[in-house]
């Protein structure tokens, strides 16, 4: 716990930096708690979510508390996770950036880089990489015409904590991303990072009223074990109502075939006043990791999730039941266990 009591005096400080200068200091954290929380006829450990999350604590939880601060031409960040029985604290990705020209930014530090990242229009289903989460470097970012950004990213070796006991090259320790976004069209994103031997390329579309439409391209060589994922996205509102649905390939992702992948996210809201909220997620899932709609189940069947939120401000607290099937994509005759659970997600922003 000293470990903790340090980030957190540390973080006071740069409040206290903050609140002195001219700019804009934001905060947000979320966190999901379970009081029940059934693997079949299993129970989680010490109420709180699966056993495994979370640096692999046998009683783990789901909290991560972020702070930011942006000034006219600098700003810091940084993002504490909170895990374990003893709610031990760890940092996991800060830094501080400087702006001197529009076009221009350096970040420093052990950032977490979103720039260049596809993600699904489904919530939860985030498994894209980042060319950048978190470990320590520099990151130059170009930003010569509006909409596009370029950026090369330099790793100091050894220092990322997945690499402790391997050497990594200085001339694999680079990243680089690129984004270009046009009005009423879609965005365009790709990145590549050689030491984890990966590149991707992805495309939002926006040019539909209404209706999103998205693909994504992925190929990792990491020790010669190649993988590939095609992924192609889209969703629609109309009211109350949000329909989103992933359909794609992929390769050598826990099993020796090619698999195809489906999901799909029905999401139905009824606002009952101002701040409260009724709704429903109804997915279904063989395999992209996205059953529960952004709410921690496993990634695995069919799931239901009917709750009740309260919102106030950006800020909200949902309370619901989650049940998943648990069907196990990567075999198609065995079946999991299903999962029961009591969420109670909280979002607090300001």
């Amino acid at each position: 716990m000293k470990k903790a009591s340090l980030i957190l005096v540390a973080l006071l400080l740069l409040v206290g930096v903050s609140l002195s200068a001219e700019g804009k200091w934001t905060n947000w954290g979320e966190g999901i708690m379970y009081p029940l929380y059934k693997v079949g006829d299993a129970d989680a450990t010490a109420g709180w979510g699966p056993v495994g999350w979370g640096a692999g604590t046998d009683a783990a939880i789901y909290q991560e508390w972020h702070f930011a601060f942006d000034g006219d031409n600098f700003g810091y960040e940084a993002m504490l996770n909170f895990n374990g029985e003893d709610t031990a604290v760890s940092l996991h990705h800060f830094n501080v950036y400087f702006q001197p020209f529009d076009m221009l930014k350096v970040t420093m530090g052990a950032p977490r880089i979103n720039d260049y990242r596809w993600t699904s229009f489904i919530e939860g289903n985030d498994g894209y990489g980042r060319v950048n989460n978190g470990t320590y470097g520099a990151v130059v970012q170009v930003m010569p015409v509006e909409g596009l950004s370029v950026g090369a990213l330099v790793y100091v070796p050894n220092m990322d904590p997945a690499l402790a006991t391997s050497t990594v090259e200085w001339d694999k320790a680079f990243g680089f991303g690129a984004s270009y976004s046009m009005m009423n069209v879609g965005t365009f994103y790709a990145q590549a990072r050689l030491d984890s031997e990966f590149f991707n390329v992805g495309v939002d579309i926006t040019a539909l009223e209404g209706v999103g439409l998205g693909a994504y391209f992925g190929y990792d060589w990491t020790d010669g074990a190649d993988s590939m994922r095609v992924i192609a996205s889209a969703k629609a509102g109309l009211g109350p109502v949000n329909l989103a649905l992933d359909a794609g390939l992929q390769t050598n992702q826990g099993t020796a075939a090619d698999t195809l992948v489906f999901g799909a996210d029905v999401d139905a809201k009824y606002p009952l006043s101002d701040m409260w909220t009724v709704g429903a997620t109804v997915g279904y899932d063989n395999g992209l990791g996205l059953v529960g709609g952004g709410a921690g189940t496993p990634g695995v069947g069919f799931s239901l999730f009917p709750y009740v939120k309260a919102g106030f401000g950006d800020s909200s607290l949902t309370l619901g039941f989650i049940y998943a099937s648990g069907y196990d994509a990567h075999d198609s005759v065995a079946t999991a266990d299903a999962v029961i659970a009591l969420p109670i997600m909280y979002v607090i922003s300001f």
